[in-house]
């Protein structure tokens, strides 16, 4: 299984991918605006084990870095140009199997492929080639697995399993996908708690609802505290994928409250949990970007 929480945020308005549900981000750097904000720098440096790199993260690559030369994607150099991974010429016919990609050079070694045979390459976490360019080798960008993830999600591929055949419970021995679903179900019991904790508190609000952007910082240090992400298809190495991880607790506790408890909608506390994550999507948008430090 693979949790759709992880494409939500990430439409693509350039490649020919999937369309995706309008987003809803958390981010590692907190609310914007307001007195809820959480601590960025700190939050950011607990959970992304990233060191200073000349290198994009994947997501800021895919959805920045190769877009400078958009004007070129699907006009190679040779008519009969073929994609190096699937082997197909660059614009053969589009099949159930074989859906329509984006035919780009890559940056900086010019080389083109399919940007879904790129993510493809990603998708693996045992590969060599998961951050390289596949024929010169060429290093393109800082991998780590939630970012993987999530591109992988919004275009309609599956993550590699290292450990297929692993148990189904979260154990040393478990499978990859064993292991994403059982801390998704910690992180949603996580929610949970945090969210009837925060009703036996006194609301700073007129109306009396319950501090949802608290209830999320709550649930955000604790799991910190387990010493959550430890699933290896959550875990991180950039600041994206951090922002990434944050982002997938964000979602989760939206959708619990939407299915479960609707008499939220229209509070206060409602409307100032949903400014803060508009917020927040700009703000990690401006990360991938490069619009700021």
């Amino acid at each position: 299984m693979q949790d759709l929480d992880l494409a939500i945020g990430w439409p693509s308005r350039t490649y020919a991918v999937p369309t995706l549900i309008t987003p809803y981000l958390a981010t590692a750097t907190g609310f914007a605006n307001g007195t809820n904000s959480i601590k960025s720098t700190n939050l950011v440096h607990y959970y992304s084990t990233e060191t200073p790199s000349r290198l994009p993260s994947l997501l800021r690559y895919t959805d920045h870095d190769l877009m400078q030369n958009a004007a070129l994607h699907n006009h190679p150099p040779h008519p009969t140009a073929r994609c190096p991974i699937c082997q197909n010429l660059w614009n053969a016919s589009h099949t159930e199997s074989t859906p329509p990609s984006t035919f780009l050079p890559l940056s900086p070694c010019n080389h083109w492929l399919h940007y879904r045979c790129l993510i493809q390459l990603a998708c693996d976490p045992s590969s060599p080639f998961k951050d390289k360019c596949p024929i010169c080798h060429t290093q393109l960008y800082t991998w780590d697995a939630i970012t993987a993830l999530t591109l992988a999600t919004r275009t309609g591929l599956y993550m590699c399993d290292t450990n297929p055949h692993g148990g189904s419970n979260f154990t040393p021995g478990a499978s990859d996908a064993a292991a994403y679903e059982a801390e998704c179900a910690g992180i949603d019991a996580l929610i949970r708690r945090a969210f009837f904790a925060q009703l036996a508190q006194p609301s700073q609000y007129a109306d009396g609802s319950p501090d949802l952007v608290c209830a999320y910082q709550n649930v955000v240090w604790e799991a910190g505290r387990q010493g959550v992400p430890r699933a290896q298809r959550l875990q991180c190495r950039t600041k994206v994928g951090a922002m990434l991880f944050f982002m997938l607790i964000l979602v989760k506790m939206r959708r619990f409250l939407v299915e479960g408890h609707r008499g939220i909608f229209a509070t206060e506390a409602w409307v100032a949990f949903e400014e803060g994550i508009m917020g927040m999507r700009e703000k990690i948008l401006r990360e991938v970007h490069c619009e700021e430090g």
